[in-house]
């Protein structure tokens, strides 16, 4: 009996299905320290990567989101020089070990996709609308066929009489109360749509934007790079150079692309 029972547990372990559910793991970005300029440290259970030099310091959070087609991370930089100076996407590199380039994706980029989406959303959300309001408006209308049948007497005797009649007629009540229903649902759907813009607007200003960062003061955002396909099939983890240029330094930041 022990024998039969652990025949069959080797079995479903080595069904083709239960290896794909055990292999289907996301990918995620760690990061590392790189050097002695290079601090690990942790915020709520995530690794963030400080790294100092005379006239700036950054600091790159993981972000615990799996990447897909793309990631994101969370920087930060802080001004040590005694000169202003810009910070944004254009000052982030990202590689990958070998120095093939990983797309950093701009805030206007992401607000151009953004304003796309919305206007297909809308375009959408309008044909539903009208849909709704041309049901609406043959509510009330009824018609059909019905066939007939009957008998006259008379002095001269009976008389027998059938065929088709045609019948419609209108309900107003019906009309009205469909006509209401189809505004209420429309105004449900242009209220959803407007609650989902202007929440992924709002989301959107989270991402990094160029800002002049004057001295002794600090500024950051999210940052989002974009994956090719041929990376995004990777089977084990990747090297990935995070370069910041900012205030005259050059930070390098190590991580790796990993499933997990």
């Amino acid at each position: 009996m022990k024998m039969k029972l652990f025949a069959s547990a080797f079995i479903l372990l080595s069904s083709p299905s239960f290896c794909t559910a055990a292999l289907a793991k996301s990918v995620y970005l760690d990061l590392a320290v790189a050097g002695e300029d290079q601090r690990s440290r942790m915020d709520a259970g995530v690794e963030a990567i400080d790294s100092a030099f005379e006239h700036s310091s950054v600091r790159i959070l993981e972000d615990e989101n799996k990447v897909k087609k793309r990631g994101q991370f969370s920087i930060s930089a802080f001004n040590a020089s005694n000169l202003p100076a810009n910070f944004g996407t254009e000052n982030i590199t990202i590689a990958f070990g070998d120095g093939a380039p990983i797309a950093v994706v701009s805030y206007e980029r992401l607000l151009k996709e953004e304003k796309n989406r919305q206007m297909w959303a809308a375009i959408a959300t309008g044909l539903s609308a009208v849909s709704n309001s041309m049901s609406a408006s043959q509510a009330g209308y009824s018609s059909g066929s019905a066939s007939y049948h009957g008998s006259t007497y008379g002095r001269s005797g009976t008389y027998n009489s059938y065929g088709t009649a045609s019948y419609s007629g209108y309900n107003g009540a019906a009309a009205y109360a469909a006509q209401a229903s189809a505004r209420a649902e429309n105004d449900a759907m242009f209220d959803r749509l407007a609650s989902t813009n202007a929440a992924n607007l709002q989301a959107l200003k989270a991402n990094l934007r160029t800002t002049t960062i004057d001295p002794d003061t600090g500024f950051g955002g999210l940052v989002t790079f974009e994956l090719s396909p041929e990376a995004r099939k990777l089977k084990n983890p990747v090297a990935v150079r995070i370069i910041v240029e900012f205030a005259g330094d050059k930070h390098e930041i190590i991580g790796k692309l990993i499933r997990r």
